[in-house]
């Protein structure tokens, strides 16, 4: 159970995951819901839409869907970070390694395996979030009530297809926390390295800064399949009449090579910073854990 798939280790390294990300989302979701928005509309003014949304729905719409969203953020990290350490475990329990050696190509298929299980199973939670923070907006106000009422109806209204209608995005972009996780956990182990052994932990200022790092890293990399992810998310059954490239090559024709990275500006800096900010939540919380599991673990043996 130790160093299995059930592994103490792997548990630690999800909740902590889990409290830094929904520390960060709930910093920094106006952020996140501005850029949804912009993702799905016809200008993507970036200032024209965040003063539309301050004056027209105040402090209350800034913040709207936030309890869904975090709901689906604890389920996707949750998933994820277990998926990743759970699956280092069961690696170096099979190759007989006290511990898995620095490299970034592992790091990089692990991370990818623990994306595609991520994506498997939350997306449905995904696109009944996107639903939520754009029916106002569209004109559908009260809708939906709650993720999982959306997902729910959803499913009756336009069958099960449609909670997965934004899975082949989703799956390409696996890359994405793939990219992240590979440069945060490479460039880390290379700073502890450095450190020749004074300590097993980032500073604080590291742990963000390197989060940032990363997050930057793999936004700029994936995100025109990040707006057509937002797009098909949106749409329901009966609009969806296009794929993912035909979609891309489509805004290309409408709207010119801008139109893939419509609300980049928005997204890297609420990327960056939730990113940061989870990292550093994460670290001090994982290494306040391991602390305390090492005490009781001392207590023991005297």
């Amino acid at each position: 159970m130790e160093d299995g798939l059930l592994s103490i280790s792997a548990l630690t390294h999800a909740l902590a995951g889990v409290a830094g990300a929904e520390v960060a989302t709930l910093v920094f979701y106006p952020l996140d819901l501005l850029l949804t928005r912009l993702q799905n509309s016809d200008n993507g003014k970036t200032a024209k839409e965040l003063t539309q949304l301050a004056k027209s729905e105040g402090m209350q719409g800034m913040y709207r869907g936030l309890i869904p969203n975090m709901e689906a953020v604890m389920a996707s990290n949750m998933t994820y970070f277990y998926s990743y350490h759970a699956t280092r475990q069961v690696v170096k329990v099979q190759l007989g390694l006290r511990d898995l050696p620095t490299n970034p190509v592992g790091n990089l298929l692990i991370g990818a395996f623990a994306a595609i299980v991520n994506v498997l199973l939350t997306t449905p939670l995904w696109v009944a979030n996107t639903r939520l923070k754009l029916q106002r907006r569209r004109g559908r106000d009260e809708e939906y009530h709650g993720l999982l009422y959306t997902v729910m109806r959803i499913a009756r209204e336009e069958g099960l297809g449609t909670l997965w209608g934004s899975l082949i995005p989703s799956l390409i972009l696996i890359c994405n926390p793939s990219i992240h996780f590979t440069v945060y956990e490479s460039i880390k182990s290379r700073l502890l390295r450095n450190k020749l052994g004074t300590s097993n932990t980032l500073t604080a200022f590291q742990a963000f800064l390197l989060g940032a790092f990363a997050k930057i890293c793999a936004t700029i990399i994936s995100y025109p399949l990040q707006v057509a992810q937002s797009r098909l998310r949106a749409e329901r059954s009966s609009e969806r009449s296009i794929g993912t490239l035909s979609l891309l090559k489509r805004l290309y024709k409408e709207e010119g090579f801008p139109a893939w990275y419509k609300g980049i500006g928005v997204k890297l800096a609420q990327s960056t910073l939730t990113s940061a900010l989870m990292f550093l939540v994460y670290e001090r919380i994982r290494a306040a854990v391991v602390r305390i599991l090492r005490g009781r673990l001392s207590s023991r043996i005297a």
